[in-house]
Parts: C-alpha cells; sequence; structure tokens
C-alpha cells in the first residue's frame, strides 16, 4: 500500500470516528437527559401552541416537548417566536402562561423549595394559597415571593425586571396601586358579534374627573396603539371600543392636562377575541322528508360548534314558533344528538349554544323536517327510466344511461338489479347512477332499500326493503336513413387537385333538424376523433386526406342535436379518375420525319375522344432541352428549327386541363443545309 493510501484511510477512520462520537454523545444526551431515576415532576406542560423546547441546564441541545409531559427540576424550557405554553406546577394551582420568545428555568433548593428563574420574555403567574408554598420568582439577584397573586413579567435580554401585579399583593406592590381594570377579566375570553360590530365594554376602578382614560390594544404586546373613540372621563368608569377576533394585547391609560397629575397605566392583559357565531344546523336539513323505521325510530341531529360552547341546549317542537317545546336536551361538548320519534308529523327544532362566562346563548335558526315511521323499510320510488320507455341507444352510447329514484329517509344505501343483453348489479349510497357498456336490446331493472334496525338485543343489523316494482325498457337501435342510390358500397373518381367524393341520401324522418357526415379510413373505423360535417342539404362533397378505402355514414339529427336515424355504413373507394391516352401518331408519318431545308416539318395524329388540347414534346438529345408546343386540331407545324437532329412525342390535355402521359418517339432530322437561296450584293465598294 502507497504512502498517499495509508494516509487517506488514516484519515477516513478518523473522520469516521468523530462521527460516531459525535452520534453516541447525541444519542447519549438524547436518551440520558430526561431520564430522572427517581426524581419526581415538579410540572407538567398543559397546553402548547406550535414548538415547544426544552433542555437540562447542564446541556447543550435543546429537543420539543409534548403537551402534558412531565417537567423537572434543573430544566429550562424556552418558546419560539410565534409559540406559547402553558405550565401547571404539580400539587398547586399555579399556573406559568409563556407568551413568545420567552425562557424561564424551573429550580429546586436543598431545602426543596421549587424557584421560578425568569430569564427573558414575558409571561403570567397564577398563583392561590395553596400553590404558593415553596414557589420563588428569581429574576438575576432578585428573589422574589409570589404570595396569593398574579402578575405580569416581562423582560429583555439585560434588562430590568418589568413586574406588574394583576391581583393580590407581591412585595409591597399590589394590584390596587395601579390603574385597576376591571373588566374584561383576563381569565375569560371576549365575545362579540362581529357582523352587528358589536363592542367591547372596558370597565376600571374610577378616578379623579381631570384624567381621560383611553383604551390601548394590539395583536402583540409590543404593537398596542389607542382605538379610536374608545375614551372616557375617569370617573366615569367605563368605555367601548371595537375589537378584532383573535389572540390581543390590551391595556387602559389614565391621562391629565394637570401636571400635578401623573400618567396612570394598568397592567398589559393578553386575552383572546372569539366570535359570537351561532350553531348552524345540518341534519335534518331545512325541511327535509325524513323517514325512520318503527324498529329503529332514531333521527340524527347535527350542527356546528364554531365557538366551542362549553354545553349546548337541543329543542324540539311541533309549533313553528316553538312556543311549546316538545323535548328540551342540555348536550356537554357534543354536536350532535339523537332521538328516537316514533309519531309522524311537521317537526320543528334549533340549538342554543352556551359560551363559557356569558348568561345568555347563542341561538341558531329554526328549521323544519316531516318525519315518516314505517313499519317496514320501503323500497325506492323510481323516475327514469319508465316503464316500456324506448331509449335510443345513440343518446346513451358514450355518457352511458342513468338510473334516478327518490331518496328514500333513513336508508344506508340501495341496490340496483339489471338483466337483459347486459346485467348487472350495483350497490350505491347515491340515488342517481350511470351504467356503462350496455347494448341495444330489452332490460328489467329493481331497487332495493337497504337499511338498519336494532335486534333484541339491541345490535344493530342491515336490513332490505322488498324490491321495487320491475320496470322494462329497451334500448333501440336508430331506424334507417337511405341512401339516394341505396349502394352500401361503391367506387369514385375525382377529376379535382384533391382527393373528393359525392354523397346523396334520402330525406330523413319528421323531427330531422339537420344532418352529420362522418368518414374514416376503413382500416382504421370510425371513433370519437372521426372527421364530421354538419349540413343542411341532402348531399355533400367530401375531401379526403388521400386515395383509399373510406366508411361513410350519415345521421339525420334532431332539433336538440341528438341522432335520430342513420345510414347503412358505407364502403367507397376513392381514386383519382384516368388520365387521356397519348395520341397516335398518323398513319402516314414515317418513323423518320424530315424538314425540308428551311427547318419547317408538319406531324399529323389521330384524335382522342375527350381531349380538348394536345401537346408535341420536341427534345433536344444532346443538350436534353424539351420545348413544347399546343395544338387545338390534329395537325402539328414547327418551323425555325436549327440543323440536327430530335425526338418528339405527344400528349393530351382533358376537359378539366390534367394532362396524359406521353406516347411514343419519332425522330425528327433537320437538315444541315439549306434549300434557302443567299442574298445577292449590289453596289460593293472597296477603298
Amino acid at each position: 500500500m502507497s504512502k498517499f493510501a495509508k494516509r487517506v484511510m488514516l484519515a477516513a477512520c478518523i473522520s469516521a470516528s468523530g462521527f460516531g462520537l459525535t452520534f453516541a454523545w447525541y444519542h447519549y444526551t438524547s436518551q440520558s437527559s430526561f431520564g430522572r431515576g427517581d426524581a419526581k415532576p415538579v410540572a407538567v406542560l398543559v397546553t402548547l401552541v406550535n414548538e415547544v423546547h426544552r433542555k437540562q441546564v447542564t446541556k447543550l441541545i435543546w429537543q420539543p416537548v409534548s403537551e402534558n409531559e412531565s417537567l423537572y427540576a434543573g430544566e429550562a424550557i424556552r418558546t419560539g417566536s410565534n409559540a406559547e405554553a402553558a405550565i401547571q406546577f404539580l400539587g398547586s394551582d399555579t399556573r406559568i402562561d409563556l407568551e413568545p420568545d420567552s425562557a424561564i428555568v424551573l429550580e429546586e433548593s436543598s431545602t426543596g423549595d421549587l424557584a421560578l428563574n425568569f430569564i427573558s420574555g414575558n409571561l403570567t403567574v397564577k398563583s392561590d394559597d395553596s400553590g404558593t408554598a415553596g414557589i420563588t420568582l428569581k429574576s438575576g439577584d432578585k428573589n422574589i415571593d409570589l404570595g396569593n397573586s398574579e402578575v405580569s413579567l416581562g423582560k429583555g435580554t439585560g434588562e430590568e425586571l418589568d413586574l406588574q401585579v394583576l391581583k393580590g399583593s407581591v412585595e409591597g406592590q399590589d394590584a390596587k396601586s395601579l390603574l385597576q381594570l376591571l373588566t374584561p377579566s383576563p381569565d375569560k375570553a371576549i365575545y362579540i358579534d362581529p357582523d352587528k360590530r358589536e363592542l367591547v365594554e372596558f370597565t376600571w376602578a374610577p378616578v379623579d374627573e381631570k384624567y381621560q382614560v383611553l383604551v390601548e390594544a394590539g395583536p402583540t404586546r409590543n404593537s398596542i396603539k389607542p382605538i379610536q373613540g374608545a375614551v372616557a372621563l375617569g370617573n366615569i368608569g367605563k368605555a367601548s371600543a371595537f375589537m378584532k377576533i383573535g389572540r390581543t394585547y390590551y391595556r387602559i391609560v389614565a391621562k391629565s392636562d394637570d401636571p400635578s397629575l401623573p400618567e396612570l397605566k394598568s397592567p398589559i392583559i393578553k386575552n383572546t377575541v372569539v366570535a359570537k357565531t351561532p350553531p348552524t344546523l345540518l341534519a335534518p336539513e331545512n325541511e327535509e322528508r325524513v323517514a325512520v323505521n318503527l324498529k329503529l325510530p332514531t333521527v340524527r341531529f347535527a350542527w356546528t360548534n364554531p365557538s366551542n360552547f362549553v354545553k349546548a341546549v337541543f329543542e324540539l317542537s311541533n309549533s313553528a314558533n316553538m312556543e311549546k317545546i316538545a323535548f328540551r336536551k342540555e348536550i356537554q361538548s357534543a354536536d350532535e344528538y339523537f332521538l328516537d320519534i316514533k309519531t309522524p308529523g311537521k317537526y320543528y327544532w334549533r340549538v342554543a349554544g352556551y359560551l363559557e362566562g356569558l348568561s345568555q346563548p347563542v341561538t341558531s335558526n329554526i328549521q323544519s323536517f316531516d318525519l315518516t315511521v314505517n313499519k317496514e323499510l320501503p323500497p325506492p320510488r323510481i323516475l327514469r327510466p319508465t316503464a316500456s320507455e324506448k331509449v335510443p341507444y345513440e343518446r346513451i352510447r358514450k355518457q352511458g344511461l342513468t338510473f334516478e329514484w327518490e331518496p328514500v329517509p333513513g336508508v344506508v344505501g340501495y341496490i340496483l338489479d339489471v338483466k337483459g343483453a347486459v346485467s348487472k348489479q350495483i350497490k350505491t349510497k347515491l340515488n342517481k347512477i350511470k351504467m356503462q357498456d350496455l347494448k341495444p336490446g330489452k332490460f328489467q331493472y329493481v331497487l332495493t332499500s337497504v337499511g338498519k334496525e336494532r335486534d333484541e338485543q339491541g345490535r344493530f343489523k342491515r336490513i332490505q326493503s322488498k324490491p321495487s316494482a320491475a320496470i322494462d325498457f329497451e334500448l333501440t337501435e336508430l331506424p334507417r336513413l337511405e341512401w339516394a342510390d341505396n349502394k352500401t358500397e361503391d367506387e369514385q373518381y375525382y377529376l379535382t387537385l384533391k382527393p373528393t367524393a359525392n354523397f346523396n341520401w334520402a330525406q330523413g324522418p319528421a323531427g330531422t333538424d339537420s344532418y352529420q357526415l362522418r368518414f374514416a379510413p376503413a382500416n382504421v373505423g370510425f371513433d370519437d376523433e372521426s372527421p364530421s360535417i354538419k349540413l343542411k342539404a341532402l348531399r355533400s362533397r367530401v375531401e379526403v386526406p388521400e386515395d383509399g378505402n373510406y366508411f361513410i355514414e350519415v345521421e339525420a339529427i334532431d332539433a336538440k342535436g341528438f341522432a335520430i336515424a342513420r345510414t347503412a355504413r358505407r364502403n367507397v373507394r376513392i381514386l383519382p379518375a384516368p388520365l387521356l391516352p397519348a395520341p397516335q401518331f398518323a398513319e402516314a408519318t414515317p418513323e423518320e420525319i424530315k424538314a425540308n431545308g428551311r427547318g419547317l416539318a408538319s406531324v399529323g395524329w389521330k384524335q382522342v375522344p375527350g381531349a380538348n388540347q394536345y401537346i408535341m414534346l420536341v427534345t433536344n438529345p444532346k443538350t436534353g432541352k424539351v420545348k413544347e408546343y399546343k395544338f387545338n386540331d390534329l395537325n402539328g407545324r414547327l418551323r425555325g428549327l436549327m440543323p440536327g437532329e430530335y425526338n418528339i412525342s405527344l400528349k393530351s390535355i382533358d376537359e378539366h386541363g390534367r394532362t396524359g402521359p406521353a406516347g411514343e418517339e419519332r425522330v425528327l432530322r433537320v437538315p444541315a443545309t439549306s434549300n434557302m437561296r443567299a442574298p445577292k450584293v449590289k453596289g460593293l465598294k472597296v477603298k
């Protein structure tokens, strides 16, 4: 092994060892950090919002903590910028509410006393007689006996402790020494009706009438600002303000123009503004037809609980204004109720929701339903297809045939049985279904309701109704639309530049609004992408992409766009019409045609039936140059040919201007000497 390779291996071993030690250390700390042995927990994290972390003060790594996890002395707890936590001390009613970006340490002295070391952020501590013994608040070098109090604390990194007493007394500072806010209470959510822009009433212990007291609020502790219009004289003791739904911070501030009266502020309170949203009734729906089985007369009532009601009161009545309540039930922390009703009729119901701390409920609208009590489960009443109905197959070929029936209240599902050219059984919870892949033919179907009832032991079991009356229907083929020539196959020749063919058909049946012609290559066949032409006339010229065999069919279409008749499929071969043959030279024409000395030649040929013109091609074999001469009769005269040998051939042009192929070639010779006399020279003078 080379020296370089040894170095690489040594480096790899050192790196792997470092990684292994790091992993082992992390694994040890993550496992052992919270392995307390005989240590007893001192608190529980009762609620949290977003991620909260903890660690032992002697460790480096923070780890997430979950709701209802135990906390121990010697642990630090912190919240993130969007996190909150509530900590309940065991054996007492002392509770700590940590706001975002806050940190504390739970400490225990050698005498067993518990201390809360406040590091940074904002928190609220609520204590009472049972929870004060042995609990001390620490901040830097300060030790504060909480006593029977509720305090709000704020502290930034390196800043002095900001302590505000909300209730009780702490080291000579009590709640009454500040501007005292009486309501809203921080212990209870603030409920408003935002649709009515309901205002929140703030009350305080009256102060000098020279003070003006204003309300400040905001979504965070550091963003509170005065609420416009929420101001009153200090001796009045109350002012109203509109507040936004959600978490809010607020306080009242008293100011005076009298310099002898100092500015007063209440502590900043954290609270939640909740919309007083009444329950929304879900089931039964308003004016719904409800049916139950006499053996299982249970009606399910359901509603929303948008404001987390502490309780709901369900009421049922036979009167629209609910003056007489037939049934009333107080329901704790639920949003549904099941009630057995064996008497048919029209019923009215509503739900009132009670919010924590409010004596007046928020009440839903009144809804009604019609109840039918059946001795046995009825089958569905069929809507479509109807008895003896003839359904054109073309109307359902692509999208399927829809079976529909009236819903049967109280059932859990249905069974659809179809028998015929295609037989199927379908189970569904809906009262409408589409069946695909049906073929033309006769069918019969029945419907069965599926429900449930209690047996003698009170257990639920599935039951089925009797089948509905059988319904017969037919998927019919389209009536025949006839071709004008009664042909189903033919061969057509086109004379145009592009392949075309002409088709005619008979008048469609009554109700025909237009026609649709479809075509497709015979080797491909028809599909949803096959080209089609919309027409009003009984004929059409069709242009196809290329020569070949095609399928053609025409449909008669009604005003709604449905096909009501169709031709038989026509197999047509579309080819170009043959070109005219080349003319034959006249019988007197020699194999080698000779021009005279002046370069003149005359060539004749036989007539070609259907030809309108003729072309003579004169080709120079040496240069390959070809000249074309057109003639309207059966004789062509050539002039001014240069001496030499040429090849000539003939073509026919038909009435559509199409040129046919060239015929046989014959040789044309032009002599090298001319029989023309040379011009005479007169009056030649030489100087």
